[in-house]
């Protein structure tokens, strides 16, 4: 092997990699706790860049679509903010205002029928308030102490505090995570407004540092393959929100029709936790069922074969169509990305997995394509005449592709050969 500067520079960083994977393996304990801090000062601007990313997808309908040929882009800019925060925000009141009341109804129509529940609870409390009372005797017994302290007292003394100091520092723990939560909160939420107002601006200057780091063909097919990116999450976010006013509609108009309690409460309930994809309408089934039965358990089994049969048609026809030609992914890779991402990320990995899957499906389906135009393949050897493809992109075109930039004299050239 020549060593020239190529090969120089490839030897380098091997060396480099290499040095760096085997002190990561050494001290992998402390690789982590430095990750997992770094992780923790930035996931504010993670989660602000997601809540931007959503917010966006409404904001875009009112830039593009309701002050369309408004000419002041700041004018337009800003108040297409404020109508998608106020937006959100009305929803969020809307499904709080109908569900909080609802619940509490439910909470006094419990306390009314199972005063035997009512009656444990009260003596569980006399019991815990009893123990209370044992303070004064905890003081006093402090008192003895000090007049007559020793040394070795010092034990009985943490023993007898042991139970006090770790509520303390248990509350002094969830004060200090509720004050962090909030204060990351506030920060997520501002550096989302920062993002959408210069969203334009990042952009150019995101796509200015890949085309300086990557040769241009490599930041031609990056800034392409995150284009393909942006362009399927946004699909999802639409399709999952549309799937979830379906299915909450369905559920109020059956509810309706069969004259069940709560009716409007357990449809918003089910549209707000369908938009976990799959499993999430069944969370709202199980609440919905029990504040039913409360009031009547004949129509709370009503209520689950009803929602049996709401789940199949939402499973098999609504949620594949919907969300799965809005991401380009068939309906066996929808399931699967919500399996394999609910086991590994739990809800979060559900929402993330399916335009991520659709995202790699686009690329290997590009990238199968390409090389069987490449070697000039018939599609009658791959593709049954009775077997209609899923999708479009299964269909063998001359089309161009992200990785492909032949001109049209080009490829009539190949075909000659």
């Amino acid at each position: 092997m020549e060593f020239n500067k190529k090969n120089i520079k490839v030897i380098l960083g091997i060396i480099s990699f290499t040095i760096i994977f085997a002190a990561v393996c050494i001290k992998f304990s402390a690789f982590m706790t430095f990750v997992s801090s770094v992780f923790s000062v930035v996931m504010p601007f993670i989660a602000g860049g997601a809540i931007a990313f959503v917010l966006n997808v409404f904001m875009k309908i009112f830039e593009e679509k309701i002050f369309k040929k408004v000419k002041f882009k700041k004018l337009k800019r800003i108040t297409s903010l404020i109508l998608t925060i106020l937006f959100v925000l009305l929803i969020i009141l809307i499904t709080i205002r109908v569900v909080v009341p609802e619940v509490a109804d439910s909470i006094i129509s419990v306390a009314k029928e199972i005063p035997d529940k009512i009656s444990l609870l009260s003596e569980w409390l006399n019991v815990k308030l009893s123990d209370i009372n044992n303070i004064d005797k905890i003081i006093d017994t402090l008192t003895n102490k000090i007049q007559d302290f020793k040394t070795a007292d010092i034990n009985e003394i943490i023993k007898m505090f042991s139970p006090v100091l770790s509520v303390v520092s248990s509350t002094f723990g969830i004060v200090s995570g509720t004050i962090s939560t909030i204060a990351s909160t506030f920060i997520a939420i501002v550096f989302s407004i920062y993002v959408l107002l210069q969203k334009e601006r990042l952009l150019r200057q995101s796509r200015q540092i890949i085309y300086a780091l990557f040769k241009e063909k490599t930041a031609d097919r990056i800034c392409k393959v995150c284009s393909l990116s942006n362009k399927t999450f946004q699909n999802f976010i639409t399709g999952q929100c549309t799937e979830s006013l379906i299915l909450g509609t369905m559920f109020f108009i059956s509810m309706l029709i069969f004259r069940m309690p709560y009716a409007l409460m357990i449809a918003l309930l089910i549209a707000v936790t369908s938009l976990i994809p799959i499993v999430g309408a069944f969370i709202g089934c199980i609440v919905g069922a029990l504040l039913i039965f409360i009031e009547s358990p004949q129509k709370a089994v009503i209520f689950v074969i009803m929602f049996l049969i709401l789940q199949q048609i939402e499973g098999n026809l609504i949620y594949p169509h919907v969300v799965g030609n809005s991401v380009g992914l068939p309906s066996m890779w929808v399931l699967f990305a919500v399996t394999v991402g609910g086991n590994l990320m739990g809800v979060f990995g559900m929402l993330v997995f399916i335009p991520l899957s659709s995202v790699v499906y686009e690329l290997i389906s590009i990238f199968i394509l390409k090389r069987l135009r490449e070697k000039n393949i018939p599609s009658e050897k791959y593709i049954d005449n009775n077997d209609k493809p899923e999708n479009k992109s299964d269909i063998p075109k001359k089309k161009k592709t992200l990785f492909s930039k032949k001109n049209k004299a080009a490829t009539k050239t190949d075909s000659k050969k």
